[in-house]
């Protein structure tokens, strides 16, 4: 009777499992997700408008100081030239007017190195430097910047 007695309950949980992996069916799901990356759009213009800097403000500059960062050691702290904008990453767009600042990073101290407004569509880069009131082109202000005489420097007239 003890034999019998385990077969049954055996038995029934051999049907119970059987029961419970039948009763899956492949039944697919039809809700329609998003297949976009979300990573990729929301930072896609970002990108966009910081490769533009980088190609039409910050590689003139850095041609023109030749400045040079030593990079023996590792840093956890930026280093070179970084744009930072002013606008949230979703108000920065390749359509709109980008205002912004470039950092001359050197281990976790920035140099202010001049305040940007950019338009990638117009095609527009323009900067200016600290205190002043009107943006001109990247160009000109390299002039201004880089062929002025020093302020504390002395003219010998001779």
């Amino acid at each position: 009777m003890k034999t019998m007695l385990t077969k049954i309950a055996l038995l029934g949980i051999a049907g119970a499992i059987a029961f419970a992996l039948c009763s899956f069916t492949n039944n697919v799901s039809t809700t329609t997700f998003n297949t976009k990356t979300v990573g990729e759009d929301e930072w896609a213009e970002w990108n966009k408008v910081r490769a533009f800097v980088d190609l039409n403000i910050t590689t003139a500059i850095k041609q023109r100081s030749n400045t040079k960062i030593k990079t023996n050691s590792f840093s956890r702290c930026p280093s070179g030239y970084q744009p930072e904008f002013i606008a949230d990453y979703k108000d920065v767009k390749t359509d709109k007017e980008v205002f912004g600042s470039l950092e001359l990073y050197r281990g976790c101290a920035p140099e202010h190195i001049c305040d940007f407004k950019v338009c990638v569509n117009k095609k527009i880069a323009l900067v200016k430097s600290k205190g002043d009131q009107e943006y001109v082109s990247v160009k000109e202000w390299l002039e201004e910047k880089y062929s002025a005489p020093a302020k504390n420097s002395t003219l010998v007239k001779g």
